[in-house]
């Protein structure tokens, strides 16, 4: 009676196995993608395709009842890529610092400019005087109160131009002084202006047009930094994506292996197994235990460092959400072509408009030098009314009735001998000027080099997609036909398990290949400065 009993487990383990294992054949579907890229890869064309991996990912967790993992204490956050490019360009911090820079040169401007702005000058003092004379006609006691106002600017000319009026009140105790107190005052109007060093409108804005240039390179360096912050969330979301599917492939492999428990123990209470199958299996599964563990920690990393790149500051997003991506990384090929991708690059690549703007700013930068080279030789000139009476009124009266003047005018010409420090600058820049294009050309190499690995990479990755697909698919039915094997004492524990295991590393290598092959498209679009615009990104890289 025991041993009916045995050979009845027997059989209904054997039954429940081909059930199982009957759900677990592909279905002979025309349209799967799989199928349809391996007869294109057959006859030796590879058409474009799309695949969705996580669809098949997604029906596997659901045939297998396992559900999603989340953290504890932590909820579901569902988000899309746009929204985390969204969140990254208002909340990231580093961009945030980086945008005051270009309103922090732009001040530079107007500091530059204030060069020539009206200056307004006062003056008041007194003074008294004690002293012995040697006549009597002079006076030993003297009181001089003097005020002085005007205006001045520099002008684009170079020159200097000051409008000034001047009243002094003078007292003494000299019986000789026919006027006590005297008020005189003057009004004077005084120019200099260089007729070689320093001549000249274009000269003397040489430094504005150094700042404006200044603010140029503080947008391309934002610019650039907009670029660098989107790549990397891109990057980072799909890191995110694979390492959430990854958690997935391992689960799956955990239930593959706790099935296989459930298998043997049914088996041992047939009595057609021995203990030691049951303990080899429960191994396998406590190896892949541990992989799960070291799965999800891979998830919460990159969350975290998704979280870091979006939305740093928020307590709530950072510790009660657990990101969730909804954008799938469908494969579909695409056509890359590395002369356009190159004409691209070498058209809208910020390292190449800063080396510009750079010779820009040192043929300025050369202007002024040469400029600096010649002697200095300034017209010097002014003119003057004043005026002298007893009261301030009168004074003034008497210097604006023209009866009294002064003119003077002049040059002063001065010439450094030997001029080093002129001569020196100028060949500087002569030197850096040469540099800068040096720079330039090997900044296009470095361009088309980069450009050309990273096409060569796409199209390697697109290889090896074809590739982990037909090897996922083969991986699959290996296991399918090892595991049936198995259940009629063909196999062993451990040759199921090896084969549970190359599947599961089939699926991560089929979803990495494709998730960096989405994240070679995106170096590409960085590297071509296009990738703002492929994401809806509009943006001015200088104003």
């Amino acid at each position: 009676m025991q041993n009916y009993k045995k050979l009845f487990l027997f059989f209904l383990c054997e039954f429940f196995c081909i059930i199982f294992f009957a759900q677990e054949t592909p279905k002979k579907d025309p349209e799967d993608p799989k199928k349809s890229t391996e007869s294109s890869r057959v006859s030796g064309a590879k058409t474009p395709i799309q695949f969705n991996i996580l669809e098949q990912l997604e029906k596997d967790m659901r045939d297998f009842k396992i559900q999603e993992w989340v953290p504890q204490s932590m909820e579901a956050k569902r988000i899309s890529l746009q929204d985390c490019l969204s969140l990254a360009l208002i909340h990231n911090l580093d961009l945030r610092v980086e945008s005051h820079n270009p309103e922090i040169v732009k001040e530079d401007i107007q500091i530059a400019r204030s060069r020539f702005d009206t200056v307004f000058f006062s003056e008041l003092n007194a003074s008294e005087s004690t002293r012995e004379t040697g006549s009597t006609l002079e006076g030993s006691e003297t009181h001089n109160i003097k005020y002085e106002v005007g205006v001045k600017k520099n002008t684009l000319t170079g020159g200097t131009l000051e409008l000034s009026l001047a009243t002094n009140r003078r007292s003494t105790n000299s019986s000789f002084a026919s006027l006590d107190p005297s008020w005189g005052s003057g009004l004077t109007l005084s120019l200099t202006q260089p007729l070689l060093k320093g001549l000249g409108w274009e000269t003397n804005q040489i430094n504005i047009r150094l700042k404006e240039k200044e603010v140029d390179l503080a947008y391309l360096a934002f610019y650039k930094k907009v670029i660098l912050l989107v790549q990397q969330v891109k990057k980072t979301y799909w890191d995110l994506v694979f390492s959430i599917a990854d958690l997935k492939v391992k689960q799956i492999s955990l239930e593959l292996a706790n099935r296989l428990v459930v298998i043997n123990n049914a088996k041992f209470e047939a009595g057609v197994i021995a203990k030691i199958e049951i303990i080899q299996a429960e191994t396998s599964v406590a190896e892949r235990k541990e992989s799960v563990i070291v799965a999800q920690s891979a998830v919460e990393d990159q969350e975290e460092a998704l979280k870091k790149l979006i939305h740093p500051n928020n307590e709530l997003f950072l510790y009660q959400l657990a990101l969730r991506p909804t954008d799938n990384p469908i494969f579909q090929k695409e056509t890359v072509d590395i002369q356009e991708a190159t004409k691209k690059a070498l058209l809208n690549r910020s390292e190449l408009k800063q080396i510009d703007i750079q010779l820009n700013q040192l043929r300025l930068s050369l202007q002024q030098s040469e400029n600096n080279l010649m002697p200095s030789l300034n017209f010097v000139g002014s003119i003057g009314l004043s005026g002298l009476q007893g009261n301030f009124a009168n004074s003034l009266d008497s210097t604006f009735s023209g009866d009294q003047y002064e003119w003077v005018t002049g040059f002063v010409f001065e010439v450094p001998l030997g001029n080093r420090e002129a001569r020196s600058r100028y060949r500087q820049i002569l030197i850096q000027q040469k540099q800068k294009k040096d720079q330039y050309l090997f900044q296009v190499t470095e361009i088309k080099f980069e450009i050309s690995r990273l096409c060569r990479a796409i199209r390697t990755l697109e290889s090896s997609i074809y590739a982990t697909l037909e090897s996922t698919k083969l991986a699959k039915e290996q296991l399918i036909a090892e595991e049936q094997r198995f259940n009629v004492g063909l196999s062993t524990n451990f040759r199921v398990a090896d084969v549970q295991e190359d599947y599961v590393t089939a699926l991560s290598r089929e979803l990495k290949a494709i998730i960096e092959y989405k994240k070679a498209l995106v170096d590409l679009d960085a590297a071509q400065s296009t990738l703002l615009m492929n994401s809806g990104i509009q943006f001015e890289p200088s104003k």
